[in-house]
């Protein structure tokens, strides 16, 4: 009796102040968002490569990992370039990560503020703090972190862009600035694509439908300009359009281990980051049951159903769950603008108890992913192959890359041992090396070092050879016998032929007249890459 009384007062009092504890809800919630990304910060090895290149880039020597070829190792060219020119004033390679991560972050919360009222905001930080993935990959140095950015602001215009809109001049401001999504997307990502493409087909049919629709057209093409941009750079700086890791896992034979190893990834989701599948299936639910705006829902379905086909295609990765936090979040989105629909969801009682549970499940959630590595056998120290070799990444470099660590005590990831044998081995100025582990070995060598990367990564003539199918994600190549001095007597016919379209390509110099010639002749369809 005495606590049916309390309730009704409580009841009455939340009525009451129903906007300032609305306000609280989504403070709480920021709070607990934001320190569990700053608790879980790291930087992983692969992201080392990237900086290799930022650093030469800063350093004068051009957009390349080995100095003496220009060899497009990443895959992100915008986040590449906006961490280049961070650098080029900070000069500090773990502050440029970090305060690039800090301002893409800052960013997307903007955009989700500006995009989403109170009611909605509260229901998207009690589901984004209870994915693990999704917090893990806000940090780690990759290009995550702006791709939530260019994610929710894609997804914000795509939703206005349905409703009306009133002018020539905002209508069209509005399909440059789709149009900048979908670029920036592409740019910071090209697998983005199996997310905005059938949204963005369903788009410009809507304008097409409209006589006066050219004007929208123009702005649209006008927004995407600078991914045609660096698509011609590319070409024309690397030889390629596509970043060499393109082909370095393209180029495999998977045999009959391709649907182990998908399988294997959605495991370790359903037993490490289950929420990182169930927002999916909630947002399907979600978008089915609303009585309106279907159309404008199911398109952003379709990366759902393209991502499995995708990580089956490449091999699945062995970063678990980094690949699914793309479709979490649209799924987050989706749900977060179609459940406040539902007028229950709306009572200040029922969001109360939404931000209660999301934190009490994250907390349940954390202390369970963190109360051991269960990669590692803790008798024998020995690792486990528990998900066919997808791993939780951060267990491997996140001790050395901790915020507390690396501005706090100072050890951080120069305390490595990757990057103690790289200093030491760098010293001997030895003319090459050929070695499979790259990122934080890479960086530390410093630029006059030329590494051959065995698994193709950073070697454009190896990424356009079978790699062999020992580990998801990165694939050891057969380097022939004299490649690592040029000599290509022991080649067959093929191998000379590729070999020399690489050098000429990668090596010579740009405008060199043999190499414009033969730009000319894949730019003309009158020339192909052979195929080993």
């Amino acid at each position: 009796m005495q606590l049916s009384i309390y309730f009704r007062r409580f009841n009455e009092w939340l009525s009451v102040h129903q906007k300032k504890v609305l306000i609280a809800l989504n403070i709480i919630g920021a709070y607990f968002l934001i320190s569990k990304i700053y608790d879980i910060y790291w930087l992983t090895e692969d992201s080392f490569i990237s900086f290799r290149v930022v650093d030469n880039a800063i350093n004068g020597y051009g957009l390349r990992w080995n100095i003496n070829e220009r060899v497009q190792v990443y895959t992100h060219p915008l986040w590449l370039l906006y961490l280049t020119s961070i650098h080029f004033f900070i000069k500090n390679i773990y502050v440029t990560a970090l305060v690039g991560t800090a301002l893409a972050l800052l960013a997307f919360f903007w955009i989700a503020y500006r995009s989403f009222n109170k009611i909605k905001l509260i229901i998207l930080a009690a589901l984004f703090v209870n994915s693990y993935s999704f917090l893990e990959y806000a940090s780690s140095g990759l290009e995550t972190s702006l791709n939530y950015t260019f994610l929710i602001y894609f997804f914000a215009i795509y939703i206005y862009s349905f409703h009306k809109v009133d002018g020539a001049k905002k209508s069209l401001l509005l399909s440059i600035a789709f149009g900048l999504a979908n670029a920036g997307l592409v740019l910071n990502r090209m697998d983005n694509v199996i997310f905005i493409f059938f949204p963005t087909v369903i788009w410009l049919l809507e304008r097409v439908r409209n006589r006066k629709s050219f004007p929208l057209l123009f702005g649209f093409i006008l927004g995407t300009s600078p991914f045609f941009i660096w698509s011609a750079f590319s070409f024309f700086y690397y030889g390629y359009v596509f970043p060499n890791s393109y082909y370095a896992k393209t180029m495999v034979d998977f045999q009959n281990v391709r649907l182990d190893w998908c399988l294997n990834y959605y495991r370790y989701a359903a037993d490490r980051d289950v929420f990182l599948l169930i927002a999916q299936i909630a947002a399907i639910i979600a978008v089915f049951l609303t009585r309106s705006s279907k159309k404008i829902y199911i398109p952003l379905l379709s990366g759902f159903l393209l991502q499995p086909y995708y990580v089956y295609s490449v091999g699945a990765d062995y970063f678990g769950g980094r690949w699914l936090t793309s479709s979490f979040l649209i799924a987050v989105l989706i749900i977060a603008q179609l459940l406040p629909k539902w007028k229950r969801v709306r009572n200040i009682r029922v969001l109360t108890a939404i931000t209660i549970i999301g934190i009490m499940g994250f907390n349940l959630n954390y202390s369970k992913i963190w109360s051991k590595n269960p990669f590692i056998d803790p008798l024998t120290g020995t690792v486990i192959q528990k998900y066919g070799g997808t791993i939780d990444e951060r267990f491997s470099l996140g001790g050395f890359t901790k915020i507390s660590n690396c501005l706090g005590t100072g050890i951080c990831y120069q305390f490595h041992p990757l990057y103690g044998s790289a200093k030491e081995y760098a010293q001997k100025n030895p003319p090459y090396l050929v070695a499979y582990a790259v990122g934080v070995f890479g960086y530390a060598a410093g630029p006059t070092l030329h590494i051959i990367d065995a698994q193709g990564l950073g070697d454009a003539f190896l990424a356009r050879t079978p790699g062999a199918a020992v580990h998801p994600g990165h694939y050891p190549r057969h380097v022939p016998d004299g490649y690592p001095t040029g000599d290509t007597s022991k080649f067959t016919p093929e191998q000379k032929t590729l070999y020399q379209e690489v050098v000429l390509l990668t090596k010579a110099d740009l405008f060199d007249k043999e190499r414009l010639e033969l730009l000319k002749s894949k730019l003309l369809l009158k020339y192909r890459t052979p195929r080993l």
